[in-house]
């Protein structure tokens, strides 16, 4: 194809097209000059801010990408030679994209200025003409001229006017990010003017500045010691982790937000959300490739590191700041990839006391049980505390040694767990601050932040810990109604429930400890917080443990503290306080009523609708008065209100504004508590009153009784068949329905069922088991507790005959069902 063929794909001009043809015997040398090009020190600029020209008529970029993959040849897998990897193409592609959007932005801006000059030599020219010898017609040519060169010059400042004019006028005072953008406080700058280095010096040279940023961070990343898997698996070994099956691997591009940062190579979001259906199949190939290898691209590789500011900290040390990892936008598909496949799995492995980025959890759990243990205690003479504990930069921290000694621990099959070596092998860095950027270096340890696998993975590897907690003997819980709770995790924020301190808590140390050595995850025992649950607590030295002891402390977002009555004050009396201030900095604002209502319901209601649904407390009418006067007074801007608040609150369907009814948004919040715990209370009452069975059914469920077939998967040598009918792999489901032992059994259980309810009930497992009855058949209440309660006490004879060969008694049932149903009142 002819240079004039190709730039007409451009624009109607003359830009040079450079014909990227990677293929042949120079294409490594070009590979190494194209990634020089990728990955230089400037690597943060973004040419693709004028996300406009992927729509643009004269910027062809699917044509363009069409011409490369002809070039190239590119061809499945299957079909092509093994001459240059689709890694090489991939990153070949996203330089000659780049050259090109970047030799037409030049052409485009060398055209204007060469019509500008132009149009100012001709108007120099009429004028020097003019002065010899004036006319009207010069006169009107020169004006003609003038505007048009005006017009030029003032195009693209008119035009980002009019843009931002439009968007102010339709996004302006809706509940949306400009809003937002107006009433957050600008507390941030971008610039950091001086920071203090390992040695106390000040450093005010913005290049050394850059310099000491870099060298805080690849200490932070780099590992601690060199993990052999040995000590990792000891520790592992004596857990019983759940195994999981593989998923097939999902498309994600239209899952990721557009509008973010995009990372080192500059491409956005919204360059792969447009040509998705294009860059598929290279891009997909990559990934092959890249797994087949054992190595990612090098842009797939690396990251640039921003800081923010922490709050009420001393901005003078490099720890004050929180870094943030803009990576590209190809690596965080295949990060999604795997975690849109992985957060279906990780509910049934990871327990329910850890809620963090665990799919259908919420914070409002661990929060719930710690206000249960503190405000229900129960008549002991036991001490009880709890332990709130700080981990010290903690997606940091994790070696990743450990981190595939777990995956592999939990059952992760080996093809996602190469994927996710694959992301960790060879990362690397650069951190840019003040806009100047180092040179990369390598990272060792951490999950990578702003990777969509990396909450997941953090999941994964903090689990181990709580393993260890619950499973212990050394370490005891605290008690509730029968329940002992031992440990809560969202993400890393931690608490342990301790009974016995004096016991309990060096064997808690001695397990944090451990559990550091092998994970690298460090516990800042400084900053952690012992909280006294009961006056016992008091009596007993406490100051021996090197721990913080206090009687209030922030969990979740939540002010904790020992005395109930306390919780509103600090919690509600708080919030209130912050928002008046908040009202106080708005009300300057330029807003109408529907501007600062949607502030109202962006802002506020979020802040409430939080503390109404995770906090046990009672909001009364003096509270709803107090809100609504400030609200009110902040809406109509100080002036006396011309609409009823209940007309406001109508929906705008009706003629209203939708404005917020706190009341209602409380009782909402109430109601939600109340039918959770009506549900699971329904559910318990339907299996028995009495706790003993309660936990029968529970294990079931969750499959905790340990049968043959797990026996055998934790014990090689074990054998997996059942030792009722020495036919098939002894698994929970045959030994609780499927063995041929017991089909008589289970036929004689539903006939005598079905004769005392005077309805026919098919024999079925999930009736059998779980006591539910089949689609489509429908009885009372009552009668449904009465099958729920009899099919359980046939799990619970089955249990006690479990290496029994024989099947269970029909005899024992019915003594069973009589000596029980009337303890149950049944």
């Amino acid at each position: 194809m002819t240079s004039k063929t190709q730039n007409q794909y451009l624009h109607e001009g003359t830009v040079n097209f450079v014909s990227w043809n990677v293929k042949g015997q120079n294409h490594e040398l070009k590979r190494k000059k194209v990634l020089s090009h990728l990955t230089g020190l400037n690597a943060k600029v973004v040419f693709l801010q004028e996300t406009h020209l992927l729509s643009k008529d004269q910027f062809r970029l699917r044509e363009l990408y069409r011409i490369y993959i002809q070039t190239n040849q590119f061809l499945p897998r299957d079909k092509r030679s093994s001459e240059v990897s689709a890694g090489i193409l991939w990153e070949t592609l996203k330089a000659f994209l780049r050259g090109q959007m970047i030799s037409y932005l030049s052409h485009r801006n060398k055209l204007e200025i060469k019509k500008v000059s132009k149009l100012k030599s001709e108007i120099t020219r009429i004028d020097e003409e003019h002065a010899r010898l004036p006319s009207k017609a010069l006169h009107r040519k020169r004006q003609a001229l003038h505007s048009e060169l005006n017009l030029l010059t003032t195009k693209e400042t008119e035009q980002l006017i009019y843009k931002s004019r439009h968007h102010y006028y339709e996004h302006g005072e809706k509940a949306n990010k400009l809003l937002a953008q107006q009433i957050h406080k600008q507390e941030v700058h971008n610039a950091i003017p001086v920071i203090t280095n390992t040695n106390g010096d000040k450093i005010t040279d913005y290049k050394n500045i850059m310099h000491t940023f870099r060298d805080h961070y690849k200490s932070l990343y780099s590992t601690e010691f060199k993990e052999d898997n040995t000590q990792s698996n000891a520790f592992l070994d004596t857990l019983q982790l759940p195994q999981i099956d593989t998923f097939k691997l999902l498309d994600a591009i239209k899952s990721l937000q557009s509008g973010k940062s995009s990372g080192p190579d500059g491409y956005p979001v919204e360059f792969y959300k447009t040509f998705s259906t294009q860059l598929a199949p290279l891009l997909l190939a990559t990934f092959t490739d890249a797994r087949d290898n054992q190595i990612l691209p090098q842009t797939f590789r690396q990251a640039l590191i921003t800081v923010f500011p922490k709050q009420n900290k001393d901005l003078l040390q490099c720890a004050s700041y929180r870094p943030i990892s803009l990576l590209n936008n190809d690596v965080k598909i295949l990060s999604k990839i795997l975690a849109r496949r992985m957060e279906k799995v990780l509910p049934s492995i990871i327990s329910q006391d850890q809620t963090g980025f665990i799919k259908g959890r919420h914070l409002s759990s661990n929060l719930r049980c710690l206000f249960n243990v503190i405000y229900s205690p129960e008549k002991s003479n036991t001490p009880e505390i709890l332990l709130s504990l700080d981990a010290e930069k903690a997606f940091d921290m994790i070696e990743w040694n450990y981190l595939f000694t777990v995956l592999e621990k939990f059952g992760f099959g080996p093809n996602i767990c190469a994927w996710i070596k694959l992301l960790y092998t060879n990362p690397e860095a650069s951190v840019c601050i003040n806009n100047i950027c180092s040179d990369y270096f390598k990272l060792e340890r951490g999950t990578r932040q702003g990777c969509p696998l990396s909450p997941l993975l953090f999941a994964i590897a903090i689990e181990p810990l709580a393993v260890h907690c619950r499973n212990s003997y050394q370490i005891k819980g605290i008690v509730r109604e029968g329940l002992e709770q031992k440990i809560s995790l969202y993400a890393d924020d931690m608490v342990l429930y301790i009974s016995d301190p004096e016991n309990t808590a060096p064997a808690v140390l001695t397990a944090l400890t451990e559990f550091q050595k092998i994970s690298g995850l460090r516990i800042n025992l400084n900053k952690s917080i012992l909280f006294p649950v009961n006056s016992q607590a008091y009596n007993i030295r406490l100051d021996t443990l090197p721990l913080t002891i206090a009687d209030q402390f922030k969990y979740l977002g939540v002010n904790i503290t020992s005395k109930h009555n306390a919780l509103y004050q600090q919690n509600v009396g708080v919030c209130i306080e912050k928002i008046k201030q908040d009202l106080h900095r708005w009300s300057t604002l330029h807003l109408t009523l529907a501007g600062r209502i949607n502030i109202v319901k962006m802002n506020i209601l979020p802040k409430l609708l939080f503390l109404f649904q995770n906090i046990p407390i009672y909001i009364n009418k003096s509270f709803s008065k107090q809100l609504y006067s400030i609200i009110t007074s902040f809406i109509w801007n100080s002036k006396h209100p011309r609409i009823r608040r209940a007309t406001l609150q109508r929906p705008q369907a009706e003629g209203g504004m939708a404005f917020p009814n706190f009341q209602f948004y409380y009782w909402a919040a109430n109601i939600q508590a109340i039918k959770t715990w009506t549900q699971i209370n329904e559910h318990t009452q339907a299996c028995s009153i009495c706790a003993k069975h309660r936990i029968i059914q529970l294990k079931i469920i969750y499959r905790a009784h340990l049968s043959h077939l797990k026996l055998s998967k934790m014990f090689p040598g074990q054998d997996p068949t059942c030792e009722r009918c020495n036919q098939a792999p002894a698994s929970l489901g045959h030994m609780f329905w499927a063995c041929t032992k017991l089909t008589s059994f289970w036929t004689k259980i539903f006939k005598c069922l079905s004769d005392s309810l005077g309805i026919t009930i098919p024999p079925n497992p999930l009736t059998a088991v779980f006591g539910v009855l089949p689609d489509g058949l429908e009885l009372e209440k009552d009668k449904q507790t009465v099958i729920a309660f009899t099919t359980l006490l046939v799990c619970r004879l089955i249990l006690l005959n479990w290496k029994n060969p024989n099947s269970p008694l029909i005899s024992q049932w019915e003594t069973d069902v009589l000596y029980y149903l009337k303890l149950e009142k049944i």
